[in-house]
């Protein structure tokens, strides 16, 4: 395992983390079918807004922008079967946005989420479109990569 942090000094540049890790026990096995998870350490497995009406603010205290950037080398004698869909979903007034892409090249899987939270405060009336946001969130974080032997 290997880790690195760039740009922790300096309050002009984002924040870059790198991980290199090799996850023994991570996949599950189907029908002869392989389930990988790929955000092992990232997903989002719950919905933070858990009530079905708020009517106060939520506070995020400042704007947000994450990206995750996963790669799995897969080895030959297997084909990709299903990846996370590609996928943009966008709040009204581009107050928040979600994007997923996956790509396959040369026995490599390549797949980037990027959360984008372009307001630090919302008001109550925004609270139902950011509820369901989140469970968006969590849904894509959750799509398998399903490969299977050839």
């Amino acid at each position: 395992m290997s880790h690195k942090i760039e740009n922790l000094d300096s309050l002009y540049k984002m924040v870059k983390e790198e991980f290199e890790v090799v996850v023994n026990n991570a996949i599950t096995e189907i029908d002869g079918e392989l389930y990988i998870t790929p955000l092992i350490y990232e997903q989002m497995k719950e919905n933070p807004f858990k009530l079905s009406d708020r009517n106060y603010p939520i506070d995020f205290g400042y704007l947000r922008d994450k990206t995750i950037i996963v790669n799995y080398s897969f080895p030959q004698g297997y084909i990709v079967v299903n990846l996370p869909a590609n996928a943009f979903l966008q709040l009204p007034g581009n107050t928040a946005t979600l994007s997923c892409k996956s790509t396959v090249t040369e026995g490599k899987i390549t797949i980037i989420y990027k959360i984008t939270i372009n307001k630090s405060i919302f008001v109550p009336t925004e609270y139902a479109d950011l509820r369901e946001f989140y469970n968006q969130i969590v849904n894509k974080s959750a799509e398998p990569i399903v490969l299977k032997k050839i």
